[in-house]
């Protein structure tokens, strides 16, 4: 693309369903910058109880062709 895509927030989605194995899949684009990207999930179960989760990636910068 011709504009860099530098978000600190790459994705924001306040209702996310998961299947009968309390599986979802979510999708969204990376920023441009090679960093980190950290993942927070905050929720509640269908019973009402808190539920929590963390999970890191390395997004590395690609060599063109």
């Amino acid at each position: 693309h011709a504009i860099p895509d530098n978000r600190v927030l790459i994705h924001w989605e306040p209702l996310i369903r998961t299947d009968e194995n309390g599986e979802a899949t979510i999708t969204f684009f990376n920023a441009d910058l090679p960093t980190t990207v950290s993942i927070f999930l905050e929720g509640l179960s269908n019973q009402g109880a808190p539920v929590v989760g963390q999970k890191s990636y390395q997004v590395i910068k690609r060599e063109d062709n």
